[in-house]
């Protein structure tokens, strides 16, 4: 299936920062009580317009006139917030059915199909997530990636508003348990920087865009990685996740493929 073109480019404002119980687990529960520095493991993840299973998707663009003032540049932020609110708890509903359905057998289709054709070489980084509730089982794609010379590692909150580091870690080695119980790598484990990301996700669309947990985390990661170097990021979910449009902001970064049970596809 080829995905559709990328959106035109948008104007760029702040985002307001969403944390849900996913977020909670990723950086923990701590504010400004936490004051030591702690590695917290991460996992790894609306307005409905005319059609089957369609979102509205709101943009923010460059028009001819005034400037927009600061109360509505903060309605327009607010609005998509609330949009995107909305589209969490609905795609949070749809993925559970779906993993309820085909938790047994989607793993090991997401291992037979690997990422061949997102033309990753043996012995370039790859950054996984644990896989937390709902969240499709990436771990036997791991396992397969780590055998076939892939070095493979997991994402963690080094500080809140901040990019993601990565620690290596394999199937089979030790973790130890962070907020919520979520597995992550040992503290002692190297850190690395990977060259493709294996991305969780609530919903993602043609284009490439996907709806995560609200932290930013990703976003902010995608974009200092790729400020850098250049990186392949591949959104990892069920099929049934994808919607018509994903609500989106200027700080929102596309992925580069989409790998579901069904296979693995270019996105824009």
């Amino acid at each position: 299936m080829e995905a559709a073109g990328c959106p035109a480019r948008e104007r760029r404002f702040p985002r307001a920062l969403y944390r849900s119980q996913r977020e909670l687990s990723l950086f923990g529960a701590l504010g400004s009580l936490h004051t030591a520095p702690t590695y917290i493991k991460v996992g790894p993840g609306i307005a409905k317009s005319h059609g089957h299973g369609g979102f509205a998707t709101l943009f923010f663009v460059q028009s001819k006139g005034p400037h927009p003032t600061p109360s509505s540049v903060t309605a327009l932020e607010n609005d998509l917030e609330a949009q995107k609110r909305a589209s969490r708890r609905e795609a949070l509903k749809r993925r559970t059915q779906l993993h309820e359905k085909q938790k047994a057998r989607a793993p090991l289709a997401l291992a037979r199909t690997g990422l061949a054709l997102a033309e990753a070489e043996p012995g370039a980084a790859v950054s996984g997530f644990y896989p937390y509730k709902s969240e499709i089982d990436i771990l036997p794609l791991l396992a397969r990636l780590s055998s076939e010379g892939f070095i493979t590692c997991l994402p963690i909150v080094k500080a809140e508003r901040q990019p993601l580091i990565f620690r290596r870690w394999a199937p089979g080695e030790p973790t130890i348990p962070g907020i919520w119980d979520i597995k992550m790598p040992a503290e002692t484990a190297p850190e690395v920087e990977p060259d493709l990301l294996l991305v969780p996700l609530l919903a993602f669309d043609s284009t490439g865009y996907r709806l995560g947990y609200g932290g930013g985390y990703y976003d902010r990661t995608l974009a200092a990685l790729r400020a850098r170097k250049s990186i392949t990021a591949i959104g990892v979910g069920y099929a049934g996740q994808e919607i018509e449009h994903v609500p989106r902001g200027p700080r929102d970064e596309p992925l580069d493929y989409i790998l579901t049970e069904a296979g693995l596809r270019q996105c824009g």
